[in-house]
């Protein structure tokens, strides 16, 4: 008598682990991928903070307002007597002159150069890396607010047609206020 011996899967085996392989992928990926941008938020909070607290004690020191961010690691080229910095650890492009800019690793968002004066509040551009939509800078305002990310109030701020709604659309004019000042 010959022994009826089969060799590989049937169409209903692979199809049964084909499924479930299907099954448990629809419910990893969207689990998993949900943790990559999950440390944005504190960093970026943790960034402007670090921002924050160099520009008081840079105030602190000196009693001038930083020109801009390369004041807050190099002497200003007008030689302030009480300079005891650096007072910004974090890193900085185009330090060699004026112009210093911080890229934020949270959210990749890059602050100034310039840190001004403006209405009690000292201020610095904000600008998003390309290909930003509006729900980036959505997020970024809740980072730094907190709030609903309106961009009309709150320590970060601009104008243009940025809602929830949309996912593009245009913003211009994105200020962030670093610390209120005496007026």
């Amino acid at each position: 008598m010959k022994k009826n011996t089969r060799s590989g899967f049937t169409l209903p085996e692979i199809l049964v682990t084909v499924t479930v392989i299907a099954v448990l992928a629809a419910v990893v990926v969207p689990a998993v991928t949900q943790f990559t941008t999950k440390g944005d938020a504190p960093a970026t909070a943790s960034d402007v903070s670090q921002v924050r607290n160099a520009i008081s004690t840079y105030v602190s020191d000196t009693r001038h307002y930083p020109a801009d961010f390369s004041d807050l690691v190099t002497n200003p080229p007008t030689a302030i007597a009480n300079w005891k910095g650096p007072y910004f650890a974090g890193a900085l492009s185009g330090v060699s002159g004026t112009g210093a800019t911080f890229i934020s690793n949270g959210a990749g968002a890059t602050l100034g150069p310039a840190i001004t004066s403006s209405g009690g509040y000292l201020t610095t551009n904000v600008t998003l890396g390309t290909g930003a939509t509006c729900q980036d800078l959505i997020n970024l305002d809740k980072i730094v607010d907190g709030g609903a990310g309106d961009g009309t109030s709150g320590n970060l701020q601009w104008t243009g047609t940025c809602t929830t709604a949309l996912t593009t659309g245009t913003f211009t004019g994105t200020t962030l206020r670093l610390m209120t000042i005496g007026t």
